[in-house]
């Protein structure tokens, strides 16, 4: 049971443990820096390029933010829904559902209480707490998906910024299967501070980007780059040993496209993407 929770878990989840540092001052709501009706289209690989999958992201309203992961060996997609909170410049509550061609099917969902440095976790009955040390926070495992729609929000791109990193706590779901319990405590896990310190602006693909160092305890204390696009604010390019899930071996995220839909259309490619992927798989095995 936990090991299916796990598979859950890498579609979503976040949170963080207690005193906070509060680094959200790093950061000013801009209503003009929030693109509705905007899908942006990542792929997310290895280094390497291996083992990519695509995601896509619908800024649906000022708080609403969507997504859609299709991973390369699932006919099932990922579909996760993000409430942003603009005081916490975070997620106030994720809910992730399995996306198949018959529709919707919950999985979990994840409620953050910042003021609280809390959050909890809930599949089914089973409830998985998790307290944090520093705002805002962002799960890694949700791709950085939240701190992506809070970059063009910073008051200074040019000035280095914190934020916390919370996880699934992969060594206990790759464990013994055990039975499901009231409350897991120990099934999400605050992993501490990421740091990102600015080096300048770059060019990625032609984009001028701002460009980060990206390490800390959040990160395993290991070294990767962060490109920001200087103009749009959202990830260009992300780059760090460290992976999100275990499924991957490292962490590339890839800006490829950005395009405009309405709510409708977006329902609609959200199906037909799914539609297209599993078609594909299912004619490569």
């Amino acid at each position: 049971m936990l090991r299916c929770l796990a598979l859950l878990l890498a579609a979503l989840l976040s949170a963080g443990s207690a005193t906070a540092q509060d680094t959200t001052s790093a950061f000013v709501y801009q209503p003009d820096r929030v693109p509705e009706g905007t899908v942006y289209h990542y792929t997310k690989s290895n280094l390497d390029g291996t083992h990519a999958a695509d995601l896509y992201v619908y800024v649906a309203s000022p708080t609403d933010l969507e997504v859609l992961k299709l991973e390369p060996q699932s006919t099932t997609a990922a579909y996760v829904r993000a409430d942003m909170d603009w005081t916490a410049f975070a997620a106030a509550r994720l809910d992730a559902w399995h996306l198949t061609e018959n529709g919707l099917t919950p999985q979990l969902y994840l409620d953050f209480d910042h003021a609280a440095q809390e959050a909890t976790a809930y599949m089914g009955p089973m409830a998985m707490p998790v307290s944090f040390e520093a705002l805002p926070v962002h799960l890694y495992n949700f791709d950085l998906m939240s701190l992506n729609a809070a970059l063009p929000h910073l008051q200074t791109p040019e000035d280095d910024f914190t934020i916390g990193i919370v996880d699934p706590n992969w060594e206990l779901f790759a464990g013994p299967l055990v039975e499901p319990q009231p409350v897991l405590d120990d099934g999400l896990l605050y992993k501490g501070k990421a740091h990102f310190a600015y080096q300048g602006q770059d060019i990625y693909r032609g984009i001028v980007c701002h460009k980060y160092r990206a390490d800390g305890p959040g990160l395993d204390d290991r070294e990767g780059m962060l490109w920001v696009s200087a103009e749009e604010g959202h990830i260009v390019l992300f780059e760090h040993p460290t992976p999100d899930n275990p499924a991957w071996n490292s962490f590339k995220l890839e800006w490829k496209e950005t395009r405009s839909m309405t709510g409708g259309a977006w329902r609609g490619f959200m199906m037909q993407m799914q539609r297209q992927h599993a078609a594909a798989l299912e004619e490569h095995h």
